[in-house]
């Protein structure tokens, strides 16, 4: 990824850099410390500042997940995020008997987002934005093409699964939340950016 920003961005170590991130997964948050400001839902804040204090991470709370965890940060020298980077602009949905929570807005140029937070079937924290009048939505790991997938990434992906017994930490809540994410589509023509694989071409017919 450093490599890609560099090709995109010539002058990017120079340049003052701010990131959103959809949760606090360690393959979603290995080059933060480049980062400026970090923005992230109040739990995924909570879960970077546990381990920037030496504490697990959410994923390291679950005894079956935190193996394939601690190896992975050995193999990509993972840093851990200095927690007074990290912007919280929203707070976390209190009680909520839906899979997935309207917490607030972003905006990005001229993209304006709907920030929903999910109940953490995949990790606790997890947000998706949808713009509706762009028709794009950010899904993070809640929904993911899986049947687009480059050769590298399906080759990864084989492997969590075995040694984690499973990528989500509740995998019919997150079921639950991906439902939820396609029926908050709109009519139209829909592009949705999981987090591995290419973009979804999704169309919602009246």
């Amino acid at each position: 990824m450093l490599k890609v920003f560099k090709k995109l961005y010539p002058d990017f170590d120079n340049i003052e850099k701010k990131i959103l991130i959809t949760h606090a997964d360690v393959d979603h948050c290995g080059l933060l410390s480049l980062f400026d400001e970090v923005i992230a839902s109040k739990k995924s804040a909570l879960c970077l500042e546990n381990e920037f204090m030496g504490k697990d991470g959410f994923r390291e709370e679950n005894r079956l997940h935190k193996p394939y965890i601690n190896i992975c940060k050995i193999l990509t020298s993972y840093e851990c995020t200095n927690p007074e980077k990290i912007n919280v602009p929203w707070d976390s949905p209190k009680d909520s008997e839906e899979a997935l929570t309207q917490i607030g807005f972003y905006d990005f140029g001229e993209l304006h987002f709907e920030v929903y937070e999910g109940k953490g079937g995949h990790l606790p924290g997890e947000i998706v934005l949808i713009d509706y009048k762009n028709n794009i939505a950010f899904t993070g790991d809640i929904y993911i093409n899986i049947h687009d997938l480059t050769a590298k990434q399906a080759e990864y992906n084989k492997y969590a699964p075995i040694l984690m017994t499973s990528v989500d930490t509740d995998a019919s809540l997150c079921a639950e939340e991906r439902r939820a994410v396609f029926r908050r589509l709109g009519v139209g023509n829909w592009e949705i950016f999981g987090s591995h694989g290419y973009k979804k071409e999704y169309n919602v017919n009246v």
